[in-house]
C-alpha cells in the first residue's frame, strides 16, 4: 500500500551514507553470531521441541479453522534470509531545511523526573528544523507539567498532555493513540510523520534526519525502527545485559527483517501518519502493542523496516531485581504477543506462523 507525501522524495536531499556492514561491522557481527550459535547449542533441544509442536499446532488449527494450505517450506524461505548475502537496509541523510514535519511522542508513567528532562531536552535539540517538528510529552502519571512547562520558554516547540484517570486504558497503547489524537487538535493539525520514544531513550542529534528517508524514498514503508543501546551497562557486564538487551533481542529481529517479517521495538521507532491512521492507530489488545502493531500494518499491507543503526541510548535495571523484573515483562509481552496473534484475524494467525517459524529458524 502506498501513502500520499507532503513533499515529495525527489524534491529532498538525501544521501546514503553506506551501511553497517563494513570490516568493524562484520567482525562485532560475526562475534555476536558466533555467541548465540554456542548459546542456541545449550537450548536447542529444550526450545526446538517447544516450538515445532507449536508450529506444528499452529499449522493444523489455520489449515482446519480458515481453510488455509501453508506449505511450511515456503515459510521458511520466507521468514530465513538469514546469513552473510542477507542486505543490511543503507544508512541514509536527509540534509538542508526541506525536510517532512514529524510529531516526536515521549511516553511518561511516573519515572524518575531527570530521566524525564534529560529525554526532553535531547528531542528538543534535535539537528532538524524547529518548525518542522514539534515534542509532545505523554504523562499517564499526571505528574509533570510544571517541569514541563517551564522547558517550553527554551523549546516553543515542546507540548505536554496527560489523560484523564477514567480514560487510562490499554496502558502504554492507549497513551499513545491519546497523544495521535491530541497533537491532531494542534495548530497545524497532525503531521507526515510521527516518532516515538521511551522515557529512558535519549536520542541521537541526527536520529530524525536518519530515520525520515527511509518513508520518503519507499511509500511502501510504513513503519521504520532503530536499534536500541544502553549507557549504563556496569564494567564486565555481570548479568550479561549488553547481550539481552543491546545485541541478541535487536539482532534476532533484524535477521528477521532480511526475510520481511522484522518487528520494530517499542522506541526509536518512525512512522507513517497515514499508515497509523489506516490501522486504527497502535494495537491495545496486547501489551506487546509494538509488535503487534507492526503486524497490523504488514496485514494492511505495509512494511515494516529496521536499521542496524545506535540512534537511541537508554538505561538497563540497575539491580538483580530490576533485571529479573525487565526479564519477567518482556516474557509476559511475548505470551501476550501470541495469544493477540492466535484470537485476532485470520491474517493475524496467519502472520503467527511466520513469527513462529522465524523464531524457530533463529534458534535452529
Amino acid at each position: 500500500m502506498a501513502r500520499d507525501n507532503n513533499i515529495e522524495a525527489d524534491e529532498l536531499s538525501i544521501e546514503s551514507v553506506g551501511t553497517l556492514h563494513d570490516k568493524h561491522s562484520r567482525s562485532v557481527k560475526t562475534k555476536l553470531f558466533r555467541w548465540q550459535a554456542v548459546t542456541a547449542g545449550i537450548c536447542l533441544l529444550a526450545r526446538s521441541s517447544i516450538l515445532y509442536f507449536w508450529t506444528k499446532h499452529t499449522l493444523e488449527s489455520l489449515q482446519q479453522d480458515n481453510n488455509l494450505i501453508l506449505d511450511p517450506a515456503n515459510i521458511h524461505l520466507q521468514s530465513v534470509v538469514y546469513g552473510p548475502k542477507a542486505a543490511f537496509r543503507p544508512r541514509l541523510r536527509i540534509s538542508g531545511p526541506r525536510v517532512p514535519k514529524v510529531d516526536v511522542l515521549i511516553f511518561y508513567c511516573g519515572e524518575e523526573l531527570a530521566i524525564l528532562l534529560d529525554t526532553v531536552r535531547a528531542a528538543c535539540s534535535s539537528n532538524y528544523p524547529q518548525e518542522k517538528f514539534r515534542v509532545t510529552v505523554l504523562d499517564d502519571s499526571n505528574s509533570a507539567f510544571e517541569p514541563i512547562v517551564a522547558l517550553k520558554s527554551q523549546f516553543h516547540n515542546l507540548f505536554y498532555s496527560a489523560r484523564k484517570s477514567k480514560d487510562k486504558a490499554w496502558h502504554k497503547a492507549g497513551n499513545i493513540n491519546h497523544g495521535l489524537q491530541f497533537v491532531a487538535t494542534l495548530s497545524g493539525g497532525p503531521y507526515e510523520l510521527v516518532a516515538g520514544l521511551d522515557v529512558d531513550m535519549i536520542p541521537e542529534r541526527d536520529w530524525l534526519r536518519c530515520l525520515a528517508p527511509h518513508l520518503c524514498l519507499d511509500r511502501t514503508v510504513g513503519l521504520v525502527s532503530s536499534n536500541q543501546r544502553f549507557y549504563n551497562v556496569p564494567r564486565k557486564d555481570p548479568l550479561g545485559q549488553l547481550l539481552q538487551f543491546d545485541q541478541l533481542q535487536f539482532v534476532r529481529q533484524l535477521r528477521k527483517d532480511f526475510g520481511g517479517i522484522g518487528l520494530g521495538g517499542g522506541t526509536g521507532w518512525m512512522a507513517s501518519r497515514v499508515a497509523l491512521d489506516t490501522i486504527g492507530g497502535f494495537a491495545v489488545d496486547s501489551i506487546s502493542e509494538d509488535f503487534l502493531t507492526c503486524v497490523d500494518m504488514m496485514e494492511a499491507g505495509w512494511t515494516v523496516a529496521l536499521l542496524d543503526e545506535d540512534l537511541q541510548w537508554g538505561l538497563v535495571p540497575e539491580s538483580f531485581n530490576g533485571h529479573t523484573k525487565q526479564i519477567q515483562r518482556w516474557t509476559t509481552a511475548m505470551l501476550s504477543f501470541y495469544r493477540a496473534l492466535s484470537s485476532g484475524s485470520s491474517r493475524r494467525k496467519h502472520q503467527r506462523a511466520f513469527q513462529v517459524m522465524a523464531d524457530f529458524s533463529t534458534i535452529a
